[in-house]
């Protein structure tokens, strides 16, 4: 991946819940990210050329949620494929639920190769129900085929939303913008009427 591809950023989508956008180099295991993520997974000092290294995410993770994230993180940049995870970051406000959804792609010999993905504030959904993380995801699951359709948007999306930006800025942008941030408010949306479901 040449280093244009590597500074592509999602720009940080001005809605309640969808905190932004990151893309993750699997070869160099270094994020780029939206100024909204790395603030709120307190990067201080943000590597804007290279991206800084994922373990600096994986540190501000809450310590009872961070070898899960870290784990599934591995599984999908390996195996290529969708992932979707909801975890407990620590920020200097406090601890924020987050639902954390991308895309993992291989290369021609089928080596980990780019991550792609956006992550949304689910705090206010975990405060509304009032209820231990296990006692959300008993509860009636969304209906698959509402869940399959929002996940193949959210997934086509982010890889479209990228790609935009190998091109001049302009008014495709602010549509690829307008329809990543759409998406984010439908899965927060699926998350609030029925719970954050299970991954």
């Amino acid at each position: 991946m040449g280093h244009g591809e590597k500074s592509i950023l999602f720009e940080c989508l001005p809605a309640a819940g969808v905190i932004g956008g990151w893309v993750h180099d699997t070869a160099t295991d270094r994020v780029m990210a939206d100024h909204s993520i790395q603030a709120a997974f307190g990067i201080a000092d943000p590597d804007t050329i290279n991206g800084d290294p994922m373990s600096h995410y994986v540190d501000a993770v809450h310590e009872e949620d961070r070898q899960s994230f870290a784990a599934d993180v591995r599984t999908a940049s390996l195996a290529g494929g969708t992932f979707h995870a909801t975890y407990r970051i620590i920020t200097q406000a406090g601890v924020r639920w987050v639902h954390d959804y991308g895309q993992f792609e291989l290369d021609a010999f089928g080596r980990p190769a780019l991550g792609r993905g956006i992550i949304i504030d689910v705090t206010a959904t975990r405060r509304r129900t009032n209820r231990p993380q296990k006692e959300l995801q008993i509860g009636a699951p969304i209906p698959a085929s509402e869940q399959v359709r929002a996940n193949l948007i959210a997934g086509h999306m982010i890889a479209a939303s990228t790609l935009v930006r190998t091109f001049p800025a302009g008014r495709l942008h602010r549509r690829a913008d307008e329809m990543l941030l759409e998406v984010g408010r439908l899965l927060a949306g699926l998350m609030s009427r029925k719970g954050v479901p299970r991954d």
